[in-house]
Order: structure tokens, then C-alpha cells, then sequence
């Protein structure tokens, strides 16, 4: 059931009385009960997502639409992030309550948390140990995965990108303006829409 249908629309700043043509529409916003379709012109490709919003798209929904649009292929990537053969430092189980102790290490799984140290007062060769997470000081921040949409299409007009969210959380508001009895009484609809 569609509940509503927006244009959102950018102004030309450079504008001082904008007029139709200084007017850009950025995404055409349609929101149902439990999820919204976003319809936004076809940017650079591929369509870059970070794994946050990834996870509120719904992946078999993305597709090109247009009124001359032949879409022959489409392919979706997960780009992650690895720390595997990575400099970390690992805290030391050694330290205490009052000092903590940092140990230079490689990352060699991170899945398992399985690292490299090498201390010859132990041995002359590696020594792998699997540590917690709150153990591990990291020099790098961790990126998380970004996920990349391409598509393959010929068109020979405008070509839009379609998808359907589901983070949209919307409630109804109403304002009733009764002014004197001469005039008839306004009801403005509102929706108070929130992007969890």
C-alpha cells in the first residue's frame, strides 16, 4: 500500500527567487507501510554503499528504470577490509593492574584473532597465540566492508536507479487550524519520517 510519494528537491543557491528551472530533483521518495522505493538519477558507477546501509537495502531490488532502458547485466561486490599481515600491537600478558604492556605483532587471521609474535628470549621462530578482541591495538583504523553495484545497459535517455529500503520508521501528524467560524477549518497531514 503506497502511503506516500515525494520529490525531494535541491534549490540553485545561486538563486535569489527561484523559479521551476533552478530546481534539481535529487530522488523521487515513494513510502509504503514497511519499507521506502528510492528512484534517484543514475550517478557515477559503480554505486557505492557502506555496510550500514547495505544492510537496509534490499539487494534483489536494485535495478536501472527509464523510458528507453535495456539492462543486460548487474554485479554486486563485497569490498572488505582485511587486517590479515598487518602490524598490531597486542596487549601483553604480563601487564597489570597499574601498567599495561603493548606487544608488537602481525595479524595473520583475523576471523580467529590469530597472531604473530616473535620474541627470541622464547624462541628464534614465530610464535602464533590467539588473543581477544579487546587485546588488540590497532595502528589503522578498521574500515568496514563497502559493497559496490555495477550495472551493464544501454539507454538512450535519462536513467534512473530504483531500490527499496527498509530503515524508514514514519508516524502520522496532524494540525488543525480553526480560525473564526467565517473561514473553514484547515486539517494539514504531516509525516514525521526518521532514517534509523
Amino acid at each position: 500500500m503506497l502511503i506516500s510519494d515525494i520529490n525531494t528537491i535541491i534549490q540553485n543557491e545561486n538563486s535569489s527567487t527561484p523559479t521551476t528551472n533552478d530546481r534539481q530533483i535529487l530522488a523521487k521518495l515513494k513510502i509504503y507501510s514497511n519499507l521506502a522505493e528510492i528512484i534517484q538519477p543514475l550517478g557515477d558507477l559503480p554505486l557505492e554503499f557502506s555496510a550500514e546501509d547495505w544492510s537496509n537495502i534490499r539487494s534483489d531490488s536494485l535495478t536501472l528504470i527509464g523510458s528507453n532502458v535495456n539492462l543486460t547485466g548487474q554485479t554486486i561486490t563485497e569490498k572488505k577490509n582485511s587486517f590479515n599481515n598487518q602490524l598490531i600491537y597486542v596487549r601483553s600478558p604480563l601487564s597489570s593492574q597499574t601498567e599495561t604492556r603493548f606487544l608488537e605483532a602481525t595479524m595473520i587471521d583475523e576471523n580467529r584473532s590469530l597472531v604473530k609474535f616473535v620474541d627470541n628470549n622464547i624462541s628464534q621462530e614465530p610464535i602464533f597465540f590467539t588473543v581477544s578482541s579487546n587485546e588488540i591495538l590497532y595502528i589503522n583504523e578498521p574500515l568496514r566492508s563497502k559493497y559496490y553495484v555495477n550495472f551493464t545497459y544501454d539507454a538512450t535517455d535519462t536513467v534512473y536507479v530504483s531500490y527499496l529500503r527498509s530503515n524508514l520508521n514514519w508516524k502520522t501528524r496532524y494540525q488543525l487550524y480553526l480560525f473564526d467560524e467565517s473561514a473553514a477549518p484547515i486539517l494539514l497531514t504531516m509525516a514525521d519520517i526518521r532514517n534509523n
